[in-house]
C-alpha cells in the first residue's frame, strides 16, 4: 500500500487506497467463491464418478452372474443330451440285436418250411411207382398223362 500512496501522491490517496483495498478484498471474495463453487463441483463430481463406478461394477457383476448362470445351463444341457444320445444308441442297438435275432428265427423257419414243403411235394413217379406195384391198376393207362401233370 505504501509503495503505491508513494507512487501516485493524490490527494485522494487515502481514498483511493481505501478503495483498492476495498476491491482487492471483493476480488478476493470473488475468488474464494469462485474456488468454493469450483470445490463443490469437483466434489459432485466425485460423487457422480464414484457414483458411475459403482453402477458399472454393479453391472458387471451382473453380467458375469448371469454369464456363469448360462455356462452352468448350457453344461447342464450339454450333458442331458449326451446322455439321451447315449440312451438312445443303446435303445437302437437293442433293437438292431432284436430284428437279428428275428430274422434268424425267420430264416429257420423259412428253410424248416422248405424242407417240409420238399418231402411233401408231388411226385408222379413215385405216386406211379406205389400205384402200378402190383401192375393191375387202372392207373397205369394214365402213366403219361400223370408224367404230363
Amino acid at each position: 500500500m505504501a509503495s503505491i500512496l508513494t507512487e501516485f501522491e493524490s490527494e485522494n490517496s487515502p481514498s483511493e487506497s481505501l478503495g483498492l483495498v476495498q476491491v482487492e478484498r471483493e476480488s478476493s471474495s470473488d475468488a474464494t467463491r469462485d474456488v468454493s463453487g469450483v470445490q463443490d463441483a469437483l466434489d459432485h463430481l466425485k460423487r457422480e464418478y464414484q457414483l458411475g463406478i459403482a453402477s458399472r461394477d454393479q453391472h458387471i457383476s451382473n453380467l458375469e452372474a448371469e454369464k456363469e448362470e448360462v455356462v452352468r445351463n448350457f453344461r447342464t444341457d450339454t450333458l442331458k443330451l449326451m446322455h439321451e444320445h447315449e440312451q438312445d444308441k443303446r435303445d437302437l442297438r437293442e433293437e438292431v440285436e432284436d430284428l437279428r435275432q428275428q430274422v434268424e428265427v425267420e430264416k429257420s423257419r423259412r428253410q424248416n418250411l422248405e424242407s417240409q414243403l420238399a418231402r411233401s411235394a408231388f411226385s408222379p413217379v413215385n405216386l406211379m411207382n406205389f400205384l402200378g406195384a402190383d401192375g393191375h391198376t387202372q392207373v397205369q393207362l394214365n402213366w403219361q398223362h400223370l408224367l404230363n401233370f
